[in-house]
């Protein structure tokens, strides 16, 4: 599986998201931000640079139910 591929799957681990997420690839990058699997910390980072694909990620919403502090507008 390339590195696109794992950036997309969904069961790929979080770590291996998190090294990707440095890809300078944009399209990886992308697809990291997009992946139910993202560790939350990486998630914020990316959506800054993809803020689309971070509102599609299906675990976003969730994120926003449990985590008051997840978004601060400054």
């Amino acid at each position: 599986m390339n590195e696109r591929e794992l950036a997309q799957n969904s069961e790929t681990p979080s770590s291996v998201l998190r090294e990707l997420a440095s890809s300078s690839d944009v399209e990886i990058r992308a697809s990291v931000a997009k992946n139910p699997n993202t560790a939350t910390d990486v998630l914020m980072e990316l959506g800054a640079d993809f803020p689309k694909e971070l509102l599609e990620n299906p675990i976003f919403s969730l994120l926003l139910l449990f985590c008051k502090n997840l978004i601060r507008i400054q």
